[in-house]
């Protein structure tokens, strides 16, 4: 993740009907505090040793994970600021060549506030209150 964004929690893990996975159920791979691990910008979510009973190459099999972050309150983030998440596929054996995948960036919105004061009473009178209930 970008800095400036922050993991709130998994939302969920789906995956194609042929897909398993090692853990049980994908939805083992979103289960806080554990999974998915996170380490600074990184969130590493670990699903297991998956296996695909579906030998048709022609039948694309995927993995959803849903998650949500937040906006994190610090000074980088201001409105209009670009935030750009991405995503690498990692597995044991195969390090080289990864290619990560982008989101499309986001902006950063920010409330314009306005605080307007009246006072009833500009000039009270010694233990009077300056304002009526």
């Amino acid at each position: 993740m970008p800095a400036g964004l922050v993991l709130k929690d998994c939302q969920s893990i789906t995956a194609s009907p042929h897909l398993t996975t090692s853990l049980g159920s994908f939805a083992a791979a979103c289960n806080a505090p554990t999974n998915p691990a996170v380490s600074g910008n990184d969130v590493t979510f670990t699903l297991g040793d998956v296996a695909n009973s579906d030998v048709d190459n022609g039948v694309a099999e995927k993995i959803t994970i849903d998650y949500r972050v937040y906006v994190a309150d610090v000074s980088g983030n201001h409105r209009g600021t670009p935030l750009q998440n991405s995503a690498v596929l990692k597995w044991t054996g195969h390090t080289t060549g990864l290619v990560p995948i982008r989101a499309q960036s986001l902006n950063v919105v920010e409330p314009i506030l306005q605080i307007t004061k009246d006072a009833n009473n500009t000039r009270p009178s010694f233990g009077r209150p300056s304002h009526t209930p």
